[in-house]
């Protein structure tokens, strides 16, 4: 079985990653929660999912919109199923409370006759009400595995 792995910066303008194969893989653009406005004392989340569609539950309000993240593949096998997991992990800054980031929604997981594939990947933005977010950047590391016979 053959593994690739992507580390993927969350709401940061620096891309950190480790390929672990000969297979390429471009991030096109990391997954962007953007910019909100909410009630803390309530939990709420945000969810995007693969083509853009937001989400939003409980007194939360978009400011900025949202982005999923887009990641091709290329030089994979032709027609290839893939194997895509992504662990939860959390959004963090300096000292503070965190978000935590789940239930990933991909768009696709098998490559074309080229052996190419546009992952297009969608989550949701956990917020536990009662914690103190400031205004200012989060961010993390998200990590996705893909493998194949």
């Amino acid at each position: 079985m053959r593994r690739t792995a992507l580390v993927i910066p969350m709401l940061t303008l620096t891309l950190s990653s480790r390929i672990f194969s000969a297979e390429l893989i471009n991030e096109e653009q990391h997954l962007d929660f953007g910019e909100f406005a909410a009630n803390f004392s309530v939990s709420s989340n945000l969810q995007i999912s693969p083509n853009g569609t937001v989400m939003t539950s409980g007194p939360l309000y978009v400011l900025n919109v949202p982005q999923a993240a887009r990641i091709r593949l290329s030089g994979y096998p032709a027609n290839q199923a893939l194997t895509i997991s992504i662990d939860d992990f959390f959004l963090v800054r300096s000292g503070g409370d965190k978000f935590l980031v789940s239930d990933f929604i991909l768009s696709t997981q098998a490559t074309d006759a080229n052996g190419d594939a546009l992952l297009l990947i969608g989550a949701t933005l956990n917020i536990d009400g009662g914690k103190t977010y400031i205004d200012t950047n989060y961010s993390g590391n998200m990590i996705v595995n893909i493998s194949y016979p």
